[in-house]
C-alpha cells in the first residue's frame, strides 16, 4: 500500500473530513516573488497548484486548516464556502503575508481592505500564524477586531 497518495481533485477522507484542491490562483498585491517551481525545465513563478485544505465539520463548526494560503485566505474562503454550500466558521492558517511592507501606500490599503471584507464574513474567527507576518496581523487587527487571533506552535484552540 503507498505511502503517500497524490490528490488531485476534492477527496472525502471520511463524511466530516475533507481536503479540497480546486481552489483557483489569484494574484495578490502582497505576496513572495522569489518562490518558483521548475516546468519543462524551466523556471517559473509558483501558482501553487499543488496545495490543499482541509475542512473537518461537526454539527456546529465547519473549520478550514490551510497552510500559507498562497492563493488569499478570502479567495480560499469563499471558494471552499461555495464547494461546500455552508459557512466556513473557523480558520486557522497562515495569509501569506509576511512580505507586507507597511510604507506601500497600495499594500495598506488592501489589508485595510480585507480586513473589513473578513471582519464583516460570517466567518467566527480566523486564527493566524507563521507567514501572516507581524505587521500584516497589527494591521488587520484593528478591521478585525476580536474575529483575529494569533496562534503559534503549542497553541491550544478549543471550539
Amino acid at each position: 500500500m503507498a505511502r503517500i497518495v497524490k490528490i488531485s481533485n476534492n477527496f472525502a477522507l471520511t463524511k466530516n473530513i475533507k481536503i479540497y484542491t480546486k481552489v483557483k490562483n489569484v494574484d495578490l498585491i502582497i505576496g513572495d516573488d522569489s518562490l518558483f517551481t521548475k516546468s519543462e525545465n524551466q523556471y517559473i513563478i509558483d501558482k501553487f497548484d499543488h496545495e490543499i485544505y482541509l475542512v473537518i465539520t461537526n454539527e456546529k463548526h465547519n473549520v478550514l486548516f490551510s497552510g500559507c494560503s498562497h492563493k488569499g485566505i478570502e479567495n480560499i474562503v469563499t471558494e471552499i464556502q461555495k464547494q461546500e454550500s455552508r459557512v466556513i466558521t473557523h480558520v486557522l492558517g497562515g495569509f501569506h503575508m509576511s512580505h507586507f511592507k507597511p510604507t506601500d501606500t497600495e499594500q495598506v490599503k488592501y489589508i485595510k481592505d480585507l480586513g473589513d471584507k473578513l471582519y464583516h464574513q460570517e466567518t467566527e474567527v480566523y486564527y493566524s500564524c507563521h507567514c501572516t507576518g507581524d505587521n500584516a496581523f497589527e494591521a488587520l487587527k484593528p478591521q478585525m477586531k476580536e474575529k483575529l487571533k494569533r496562534i503559534k506552535t503549542g497553541s491550544v484552540v478549543e471550539l
